[in-house]
């Protein structure tokens, strides 16, 4: 089952007298979740450092592990050949997860 909440903020001015009418406005806001600022799980680098066969090593960092919609995501991507090896093609796919 799927479900979305929506956010409003709604704004009453109640003004003195009888034939003062009050004013009322609600407007749509978006919310994005931020992680706190005590929140260190989310601050810490992913590094992996792995050897592939005996033909080449390499080093992934990426520098945090939450990052604000929209932001660009450093990845540091390091080769280091063993042997005689030729890349033809790196692809990087983020898959997002919730928790």
């Amino acid at each position: 089952m799927y479900g979305s909440i929506a956010w409003s903020l709604k704004a009453t001015v109640h003004r003195p007298g009888k034939f003062t009418p009050r004013m009322e406005t609600v407007r749509t806001i978006n919310v994005v979740a931020t992680p706190s600022e005590d929140a260190t799980e989310d601050v810490e680098n992913v590094t992996v450092n792995k050897t592939w066969e005996n033909q080449m090593s390499y080093y992934l960092s990426i520098a945090g592990r939450a990052f604000p919609i929209g932001s660009k995501i450093p990845i540091q991507l390091t080769f280091m050949p063993l042997a005689k090896i030729k890349i033809h093609k790196v692809s990087v796919v983020i898959d997002g997860m919730s928790s």
